[in-house]
C-alpha cells in the first residue's frame, strides 16, 4: 500500500505518527520527505502561468460557465 500526507512542516506531531503506526502496523516503511512548493506560488510563477489563471478568474467571476468534459470528448479534441 502507498500513501501520500501532504502538510506543512509544523503540522508533523505525535498524533500523525501514532496514526502512520496504525495505518501500517507490522510493515516495513520507507519515509521520503520532500519540500514541496506552494500551488500558488507555482500557479503564478511564468508570465503565461499568471495571465491564464488571471482571465481564469476573471470568468469564473463574470459567471461564464465552462462545459464539463468527459475523458473521451476531451480526446476527440486533441485527435
Amino acid at each position: 500500500m502507498t500513501a501520500t500526507y501532504e502538510l506543512k512542516a509544523d503540522e508533523l506531531n505525535l498524533d500523525f505518527l501514532n496514526i502512520l503506526k496504525k495505518t501500517f502496523r507490522g510493515e516495513n516503511l520507507s519515509v521520503t520527505v520532500e519540500e514541496r512548493q506552494d500551488t500558488t506560488d507555482y500557479l503564478l510563477g511564468t508570465r503565461a502561468n499568471r495571465a491564464a489563471l488571471m482571465e481564469s478568474l476573471a470568468h469564473y467571476k463574470a459567471g461564464k460557465v465552462y462545459k464539463e468534459l468527459t475523458m473521451k470528448e476531451l480526446g476527440e479534441m486533441v485527435r
